[in-house]
């Protein structure tokens, strides 16, 4: 007969499902517009025909910021190595979204800022609060 509680259950568990999705979204956006740069420049770059430097430097932070977190979180399974990559990941688009607004983005690209500040910049707030907390209480 088992007489693991609820919270024995919980404990060891490594994230909630929530957390999951935050990861998810960590790993999937930024290697989502890194592969669409790669096979279409001028999708996030207007008027770009081929890749530049700036481009592919760009393209190689992505996808090397969302095969961080998916490192972190699925094979290392650590909190405080998935804390810092989703840090590293919330402050790059916090720089991201201010140069955007400086730099005289399209109107397309300043309607969408909105929605980009709330799931790049909120919802992975979200996560680093729990993170730290959850890290305060071990």
């Amino acid at each position: 007969m088992n007489n693991n509680t609820a919270s024995d259950v919980q404990s060891t568990k490594f994230l909630p499902w929530w957390m999951w999705v935050i990861v998810g979204i960590e790993a999937g956006i930024p290697i989502f517009f890194a592969l669409s740069t790669i096979s279409d420049p001028g999708s996030l770059f207007p008027g770009a025909k081929e890749l530049d430097y700036a481009m592919t430097l760009y393209i190689t932070r992505n996808i090397t910021m969302g095969v961080g977190v998916l490192i972190s979180a699925v094979i290392l399974r650590s909190h405080t190595a998935l804390f810092a990559t989703i840090a590293a990941r919330f402050l790059t688009d916090g720089v991201d979204q201010v140069s955007t607004i400086t730099s005289g983005a399209s109107d397309a690209v300043m309607q969408s800022l909105p929605y980009l500040f709330v799931i790049l910049i909120v919802i992975p707030l979200i996560g680093l609060v729990w993170l730290w907390k959850h890290k305060k209480e071990k």
